[in-house]
């Protein structure tokens, strides 16, 4: 097993368990400049999902700007949507839907996922409802499924579809709670609580809250 191999493994199960200060510290002592380029795509989304945005654009400009390609050396469709969504992070929304509408989702149907969180950016929570259903649908991880649910919940919330959303954050919950996902489990109750607000079911929510902060401790 490689460096980069053993240090995907160890920031995927601190991501997972709701210890990005953890992924933080591991990426602290990685030399950006020498990455391979097959490792730039997984460690920039690594970047990402721990809230480490410069970094993960960092390491990924250098095979995503045309003045820096070589001959044939073009970003991959997984690079492109990798840094777009690291621009919607920023908040740079045209150039980010710009990528993303030149990605093939069925090379990479993660684009799918990134789309949903272009509509969110932009409150356009019931066009976020179709593309991901249709995420949903393609070949993904079970783990992505569970992240693809969590945010089909939260669109459901958005748009007051609430018995929808109450139903699948249970089963999501469930889901989580089974595998060790305690960051997916902390979400889901915030999500929780906020139909329980909606509905002025304010001791339920401050009980799903304190659930939430006690799933992810001092993170």
């Amino acid at each position: 097993m490689t460096n980069l191999e053993l240090l995907k493994q160890q920031c995927e199960l601190d991501i997972r368990e709701g210890r990005p200060h953890e992924v933080s510290k591991r990426l602290a002592r990685l030399n950006t400049a020498r990455i391979p380029r097959q490792w730039r795509q997984t460690i920039a989304n690594i970047c990402r999902r721990a809230g480490l945005y410069s970094l993960g654009m960092t390491v990924l400009a250098k095979v995503i700007h045309p003045a820096r390609h070589k001959d044939g050396d073009e970003p991959t469709s997984a690079e492109l949507a990798e840094y777009a969504v690291l621009l919607l992070r920023i908040g740079v929304f045209t150039e980010a839907n710009e990528k993303l509408s030149k990605v093939n989702t069925e090379e990479v149907p993660d684009a799918l996922l990134y789309r949903a969180f272009a509509n969110f950016s932009c409150w356009e929570f019931m066009e976020s409802i179709p593309t991901l259903q249709t995420y949903l649908r393609s070949s993904i991880s079970p783990y992505s499924q569970l992240v693809g649910r969590v945010n089909l919940a939260f669109a459901y919330v958005e748009t007051r579809q609430l018995l929808q959303a109450k139903s699948l954050l249970e089963e999501n919950i469930a889901l989580a709670r089974a595998a060790g996902y305690s960051r997916l489990q902390s979400n889901c109750r915030a999500l929780l609580a906020r139909i329980n607000i909606l509905e002025n079911s304010f001791s339920k929510a401050k009980l799903d809250l304190n659930i939430a902060r006690d799933l992810l401790g001092s993170a």
